[in-house]
């Protein structure tokens, strides 16, 4: 999406995150342009978090589908208390210097 930028990631009882973890991107000015990169150690989550941005993307394009009658679930499965408790997702962008929170 051009002129669009991905601000802020929050991600709740997903795969292996079981309490809210938040990735905050670096907001980029009209003249720059920056990159965030994740770094860390071997199953820390870092491609968790690329399929939570998966996960969100396909609940934005599916939010309307009347066939579908059971959302994915993916819940934190290591504490028996967060398994039939719902993941959550909360993305923060800007689109055309708009802010939105979904």
């Amino acid at each position: 999406m051009k002129n669009s930028q991905l601000i802020k990631l929050r991600v709740k009882n997903y795969r292996s995150f079981k309490g809210e973890q938040v990735v905050q991107f670096i907001e980029g000015k009209k003249d720059r342009e920056y990159v965030t990169a994740l770094y860390g150690p071997n199953a820390s989550g870092k491609s968790n978090i690329l399929k939570a941005l998966q996960t969100l993307h396909w609940f934005v394009l599916n939010s309307n589908d009347p066939n579908i009658t059971e959302l994915p679930s993916d819940p934190f499965l290591l504490n028996t208390e967060f398994i039939s408790k719902p993941s959550e997702f909360e993305v923060e962008f800007k689109h055309m210097d708009r802010h939105f929170t979904y």
